[in-house]
């Protein structure tokens, strides 16, 4: 499978600059096919002390539940990191959980 790498933002309301989304962009949502051994990455550069992005994985055949079959919150790292221990359908979740950042998202 080819490696993909995309970037976005996100940001809690009323936080970051004025404009579409100051009322609050809280979550990017991204369905992916992936085969075991793939690894996401998620990184961004903002001040970890302020701003922290945590990374979710739910199975789509599983998607009525809220439990997510993966994830990674380091809140003293910039860096999240999930690795895929089975083929499948998924959602993938960057989630700020504070602050306002720009991320890199990288599977491969």
């Amino acid at each position: 499978s080819a490696p993909v790498q995309l970037v976005g933002s996100l940001n809690m309301t009323g936080v970051g600059p004025e404009g579409k989304t100051y009322s609050g962009d809280l979550r990017d949502i991204f369905k992916v096919n992936l085969l075991a051994g793939q690894v996401i990455e998620l990184a961004y550069a903002s001040n970890n002390a302020d701003n922290d992005i945590d990374l979710l994985l739910f199975d789509v055949a599983a998607a009525n539940t809220a439990v997510p079959v993966g994830s990674s919150s380091t809140s003293n790292s910039k860096h999240e990191c999930i690795a895929i221990t089975r083929d499948g359908s998924y959602y993938v979740v960057p989630w700020i959980v504070k602050g306002a950042a720009m991320y890199n998202l990288r599977i491969s």
